[in-house]
């Protein structure tokens, strides 16, 4: 029976999001291992578990802790950051790839983009102007 108020379609698209971001935060780590040439064996006994358990983290088939993660992070020289967005805010927080926008100031990267979806979906993002100095970058979208 489906309670009363509750968007299932919502929820489902949450938790794909939030899905999405620890497969890409450990796709980002093994990567970076692998670009530094750690073996497992190397970044196994830095963060303190079996190689077996290293596999199972970098092929998704084990949930790390987050003590784990931290020491993945710190055994290949990467720091983790994190943030918190409140889903039911209205305001949705876009964590596809970041985008590069190239400025007559050199190349910024957008890392996430927020936006209201009761505006429809965004079809194009036109930089308006660039303070370099306070790292501002205002944009004018175009809706869908």
């Amino acid at each position: 029976m489906r309670k009363r108020g509750t968007d299932y379609k919502r929820l489902r698209e949450r938790a794909r999001r939030l899905i999405a971001n620890d497969d890409r935060l450990l796709s980002e780590l093994a990567d970076m291992r692998e670009a530094k040439h750690i073996s497992l064996e190397i970044a196994s006994r830095r963060i303190g578990i079996t190689e077996a358990e290293l596999e199972a983290i970098d092929g998704g088939t084990k949930d790390p802790t987050m003590g784990e993660l931290r020491r993945y992070a710190h055994a290949v020289g990467a720091v983790i950051e994190h943030r918190v967005t409140d889903d039911e805010a209205g305001v949705v927080t876009d964590y596809s790839e970041p985008v590069v926008v190239t400025h007559e100031c050199g190349q910024i990267e957008i890392s996430s983009v927020q936006h209201d979806p009761s505006f429809g979906p965004i079809a194009q993002i036109n930089m308006m102007s660039v303070r370099a100095q306070t790292k501002t970058l205002q944009v004018e979208t175009t809706l869908v």
